[in-house]
């Protein structure tokens, strides 16, 4: 398959970051310098160069390095499908003293990851509803924990729109009996179920009115 994204920055940093990204989806790319001429086959740049400089490409995607690259990585397959944006945001939840997330668009994954406590939680869903161009953005949250669940829910209806829905799934059968083996790769069962959690139908969680 021919190359259609190619990263351009002269920051060792920055390539670091998204070549690491790239390589974890298994996405093919180019890597060029920032006074190198981009080929015609290439339909997406990323680049840190702002404004960019000498970049023939119709679609530049600016990465700041202190970002979390998984973001603009998916904006550029976003952009590869000729989509805006996306049709339904899904974010998966799977709350306990660990919180498994899984960030999907339109069926493809994000980001995933797992965080410590409620506020770090909060603040990578909120970045990613904010950042995230969709049509439908749903925030799924599993019912296995529900003290951690509760909290977090209390935290989202205050800060993310209230015109995002909220929804309580029923996390039976999430974490299968065949990923207890995976116990010791430090929360991957937890995002795990957080995609299984993102998959399921689940029931509006009531938004309280806040002025």
């Amino acid at each position: 398959m021919v190359e259609e994204i190619a990263v351009v920055t002269a920051s060792g940093k920055a390539y670091y970051r998204l070549v690491n990204e790239l390589k974890k989806r298994r996405i093919k790319f180019l890597s060029l310098k920032p006074e190198e001429p981009v080929p015609p086959y290439i339909k997406v740049v990323v680049t840190t160069e702002s404004p960019p400089k000498f970049l023939n490409c119709e679609k530049t995607i600016i990465y700041d390095e202190k970002d979390d690259p998984a973001y603009i990585i998916g904006d550029s397959l976003r952009i590869l499908q000729g989509k805006s944006r996306y049709d339904t945001l899904i974010i998966g939840v799977d709350p306990g003293k660990r919180f498994g997330i899984a960030i999907i668009g339109d069926g493809a994954v994000i980001k995933t990851g797992n965080y410590l406590n409620v506020e770090k939680t909060t603040f990578v869903i909120t970045k990613a509803l904010r950042e995230i161009k969709a049509r439908e953005k749903v925030v799924k949250i599993g019912d296995g924990a529900m003290v951690y669940g509760q909290r977090l829910v209390k935290r989202l209806d205050k800060t993310i729109p209230s015109d995002i829905a909220l929804e309580c799934v029923k996390e039976n059968g999430t974490t299968k009996p065949n990923y207890t083996r995976l116990k010791r790769r430090r929360g991957l069962r937890d995002e795990i179920a957080a995609l299984r959690i993102s998959s399921r139908e689940g029931q509006t969680i009531r938004r309280e009115k806040h002025v």
